[in-house]
């Protein structure tokens, strides 16, 4: 008799290609179930953030 199991881990973002190549490697079935969801900001956030950047490449 065959069972399936969801499981959902949360994994850092910079440990998601290393966790994902270890389960397919163990020969799980692994698929992300979502991408990440993008960040909105407000006008004036994204404005502080436009600024910063061109700041720090004149840096």
């Amino acid at each position: 008799m065959e069972c399936d199991m969801d499981i959902l881990v949360s994994v850092p973002d910079n440990k998601v290609e290393f966790f994902m190549e270890l389960v397919q490697n163990l020969k799980f079935k692994a698929e992300p179930t979502s991408k990440p969801k993008k960040k909105s900001f407000t006008p004036e956030q994204q404005e502080w953030i436009n600024d910063l950047k061109e700041s720090l490449e004149q840096v």
